[in-house]
């Protein structure tokens, strides 16, 4: 009877950690590459890099600049056309009032003064919106999309090598990128994106050194 209950201990035990262990696993699959915040405390935010698993603090302005600068990657703008752009409310100078901020339009070469960059009587900002071109004919992003390459960069922050490394942070959920503009900007957009979670499921995430 001692061997069949110090069994059966045995098996729980095993069971308890292997259910810790998938639990922890189902909590990264889906908070890679998004960024949490401490909801129990007073709102810290933290961003889940998905190339390492771990967390990385985002406590200011200057927190984000570093996290671009440390954790983007290069792309080119052939490339970074294949992917959607995602529109986020942001603070700004927006020459034109198009509602799209003047480093947004820089980055996508439209005409920070002119609502309709490509007089097609149709505002650049509702062109974005509904798919289409703001510079000219035809859809945007360029199609088709490069839905591998969408899966490959979710999550992450690119870096336009070619302009003046402009900073797009692609959003796992929609495969969608947002300009992250200045540090202040990125640090507002990323606070914007964020999700609530309980301080015991952060604790399963490491701290990124």
């Amino acid at each position: 009877m001692k061997k069949i209950i110090a069994l059966f201990i045995i098996i729980l035990a095993i069971a308890v950690v292997t259910t810790y262990s998938v639990f922890a696993g189902n909590i990264i699959d889906e908070l890679r590459g998004k960024i949490v915040l401490q909801v129990e405390d007073n709102g810290e935010a933290w961003y889940i890099n998905p190339s390492t698993d771990t967390r990385f603090f985002l406590d200011r302005p200057d927190s984000a600049f570093r996290l671009m600068k440390t954790l983007g990657l290069g792309i080119t703008n052939e490339h970074l056309d294949k992917i959607p752009i995602g529109l986020f409310a942001q603070s700004g100078e927006d020459t034109d009032k198009d509602g799209l901020v003047d480093l947004l339009e820089t980055a996508i070469k439209t005409n920070l003064n002119n609502p309709d960059s490509d007089a097609d009587n149709f505002l650049d900002k509702e062109e974005l919106l509904n798919g289409y071109n703001p510079n000219g004919d035809g859809r945007f992003p360029i199609l088709p999309l490069d839905q591998d390459l969408i899966n490959l960069v979710k999550g992450k922050i690119l870096l336009q090598v070619e302009n003046h490394g402009e900073a797009w942070y692609v959003y796992p959920s929609n495969g969608k990128r947002y300009f992250l503009g200045r540090p202040s900007d990125a640090f507002e957009i990323m606070r914007g994106m964020g999700l609530g979670i309980s301080n015991s499921d952060l604790a399963k995430i490491n701290i990124a050194d």
